[in-house]
């Protein structure tokens, strides 16, 4: 267990991590605790009590791993006005976020792992700006609606399972989104109608594509880092003409990429770092235009712009 005190407030301010057994409690019976975060693990009888005493607590922030279905269901009863974020690892009883959400409708930050019960994201909280789930093998998007999440700003969604369509992601929802990353994606179909207009940040992982043209028909032109891994298939960099504010590209196990050139086929004056990583096809400088410079080791390129001769040089 650990605890962080703010002496120099009127209150102390506590941060609670892994309870495990009653002793861990003693600081719930100071009338001066704000108990700011818990980490809880398992369903024990004190983690039962940390959710009963939750809402008097200012609880803001809660990870719960391997709850049952009787501390889901204590959660789920409890409104607790000052909970912005929550995680949920490893708890196979969770079927559902509607209970969840109806009584934390001001939550900012949702991380689900390991939901293996879960089925569905309906009931999300309008209120979200993040939401990254992984590993939940029932998960299908039947039901979610990107446009019910208008301050939605990051979304990591791990297609691994259930889910065969990201057709929810579209109708022009994620106006505000900056951060994406799709692991398994089936295809890259509904986001070209996303509304990406501001993302910055785009990872696709596990995918098979055999080019990156999807990505033409999207908004792209505020992205800036794009990172791929583990794409089959993919030979070129042909598609990627939409995104001209590109400054970081990665490239990861990406075995059947040959050639670099067509990323340079379009000025790319904002491209600052280029990474390959398990790229065997790829030959160092082929299609690099100069003011480059490459440094290769062993299963790594890393490459970034030279710097600018008539710029000053920092002080």
């Amino acid at each position: 267990m650990v605890a962080q005190l703010d002496a120099s407030a009127s209150a102390c301010v506590v941060q609670l991590g892994l309870l495990r057994c009653a002793h861990d409690l003693v600081w719930l019976s100071n009338p001066r605790v704000r108990l700011v975060h818990a980490s809880c693990e398992d369903s024990s009888p004190c983690i039962m009590r940390v959710l009963q005493a939750a809402p008097v607590l200012h609880l803001a922030s809660l990870d719960m791993s391997k709850a049952d279905a009787a501390a889901l269901s204590v959660l789920a009863s409890l409104s607790m006005p000052q909970l912005t974020r929550l995680r949920l690892s490893s708890c196979p009883a969770l079927t559902s976020l509607v209970p969840l959400m109806a009584q934390q409708p001001q939550l900012r930050s949702l991380r689900l792992h390991i939901c293996h019960g879960l089925t569905s994201l309906r009931g999300l909280s309008s209120s979200l700006t993040l939401l990254h789930v992984y590993e939940c093998a029932s998960l299908t998007l039947d039901g979610f609606a990107a446009a019910a999440l208008p301050q939605l700003q990051s979304l990591s969604l791990d297609s691994r399972g259930a889910i065969t369509s990201l057709q929810g992601l579209s109708g022009a929802g994620l106006s505000v989104l900056m951060h994406l990353y799709l692991l398994d994606p089936p295809s890259l179909h509904g986001l070209e109608r996303s509304g990406l207009r501001v993302l910055r940040q785009l990872h696709l992982g596990e995918i098979s594509m055999a080019s990156l043209h999807p990505l033409d028909l999207c908004d792209l032109s505020s992205l800036t880092e794009l990172r791929l891994s583990s794409v089959s298939q993919l030979t070129s960099l042909h598609g990627l003409g939409a995104v001209p504010a590109l400054a970081v590209l990665e490239l990861e196990e990406c075995s059947d990429l040959v050639t670099l050139a067509p990323l340079f086929a379009v000025p790319r004056p904002a491209l600052t770092r280029l990474l390959l990583y398990r790229c065997p096809g790829v030959v160092a400088r082929e299609g690099i235009p100069a003011g480059y410079r490459v440094c290769q080791g062993a299963l790594r390129i890393g490459l970034c712009a030279l710097p600018d001769p008539t710029r000053p040089l920092p002080r």
